[in-house]
């Protein structure tokens, strides 16, 4: 990550104290290594996954005490900018395009590249649904409607920067998405094929990191030297919230909680790791133990994701990990398969039949099946009355062709999926 410095005013900020002094953040690993992305495996208790400024992608199944190298097929490339997870698929954006792994990041297969072109760096991922979207430096942005298959260009963002991506109701089947360039913020409203910028506000900034709290909630935009931007009505206007002139390259979430990662402009200025209880209405500091105290470089936050029932943090000196509980309070963690609804499968990849786990905290009728790539239903597992549990159904898809799917359950007016591949 390339950093230059910026000179000027401080802006301070009066935060309350943690919910628990004794909370600490502890560097799990990695540090040595420029962390510039993670990703959270899409199955249950699926890996935590690092992508590194030295071309190699880890992954860790024991909430980051250990780690393993699974770079395996793009060792030789030297920046893994962006990670994205899709059920058992995982993307990586790298200085070579995109790379995808079948199985959690054990091996992987490049992607796009007659598309994209060779060389080109892919520098923001986002998944939605069966959709891919990769956002690239100078080359503008492409979508595969096909798990990465096969890509197209997406018209309005041909030749532009393209740092970041939010997603509003991703379970739609053409969700509203906002890409944050190096002019701003492009709305595209058919689920990424086309775009336009939206031009209040943020139309001269360098918007590298964008988050959605929902439709209610607001859509948050982190700038690179311009602090925190703030849109109320789905990025139709923009007014400047926080951290001003500081530098925001993360945000994470949990249950309404916001987290945000600040690198510093300058020695003395404001960094670290923030969170708003109030849709970023108030801010406090929620840094305890973890090392300020060191270069520039050193306290860059660059990506922060939560998995666990932990907020990680890649940095310019590894990952480091803080439990959510210690900093919001255990009520609002979201941690346990029996407060929420789940969906996961085993084996995945399959050969012939798969099992399929769902877990809901209440009854209701439900909804289980199964589509192919282009969204057609290709069977139908369950459809009836659930009692509030663990449910399990088996699919045999011993007649059908070999590629991927998706299993969608629909109940109480929630949508999971879960990517599927029969091979």
């Amino acid at each position: 990550m390339k950093w230059l410095l910026f000179l000027g005013s401080v802006v301070t900020f009066a935060f309350g104290a943690a919910p628990n002094a004794r909370a600490q953040w502890v560097r799990v690993g990695l540090s040595s290594e420029i962390v510039d992305a993670l990703a959270i495996g899409g199955a249950l208790h699926a890996p935590v996954v690092a992508g590194t400024n030295f071309g190699t992608v880890y992954r860790s199944a024991d909430s980051g005490a250990t780690w393993l190298d699974t770079t395996g097929d793009f060792s030789s490339d030297p920046n893994v900018y962006a990670l994205a997870a899709m059920g058992p698929l995982l993307f990586a954006g790298t200085e070579n395009g995109v790379y995808r792994s079948r199985n959690n990041g054990g091996t992987w297969d490049a992607l796009g590249t007659s598309m994209m072109g060779a060389g080109t760096f892919v520098t923001a991922l986002a998944v939605s649904g069966a959709n891919v979207y990769a956002g690239t430096e100078g080359h503008g942005l492409f979508y595969s409607t096909d798990s990465g298959t096969t890509w197209s260009a997406a018209s309005g963002l041909v030749n532009a920067n393209v740092h970041t991506f939010a997603v509003v109701d991703s379970s739609a089947s053409s969700p509203v998405m906002f890409a944050g360039t190096e002019i701003g913020v492009y709305r595209s409203l058919n689920g990424g094929a086309s775009w336009s910028k939206m031009s209040s506000g943020l139309s001269t900034l360098n918007v590298f990191a964008m988050t959605s709290l929902g439709t209610d909630g607001g859509l948050f935009a982190g700038t690179y030297g311009g602090g925190i931007f703030l849109s109320p009505d789905g990025g139709e206007s923009w007014s400047s919230d926080a951290f001003a002139r500081s530098y925001v390259l993360a945000f994470a979430s949990s249950r309404g909680n916001l987290f945000v990662g600040i690198s510093p402009a300058s020695p003395a200025s404001m960094n670290g790791v923030f969170l708003s209880p109030d849709s970023g209405r108030t801010w406090r500091d929620v840094n305890s133990g973890l090392d300020l105290n060191t270069s520039l470089t050193d306290t860059a936050i660059n990506t922060l994701a939560v998995a666990d029932g932990y907020l990680f943090a890649g940095t310019e000196a590894g990952v480091w990990r803080r439990p959510l509980s210690e900093m919001i309070g255990s009520s609002s963690v979201e941690i346990l398969p029996s407060d929420k609804y789940a969906l996961a499968t085993y084996p995945n990849p399959f050969t012939e039949s798969v099992t399929i786990t769902f877990t809901t905290p209440k009854s209701g009728v439900a909804e289980v099946s199964v589509v192919n790539m282009l969204g057609a239903e290709v069977a139908r597992i369950f459809s009836g009355e659930l009692s509030a549990g663990e449910h399990t159904f088996t699919w045999n898809a011993t007649d059908l062709p070999d590629g991927m799917y998706e299993c969608i359950v629909r109940m109480n007016g929630q949508v999971q999926r879960v990517g599927l591949i029969l091979n």
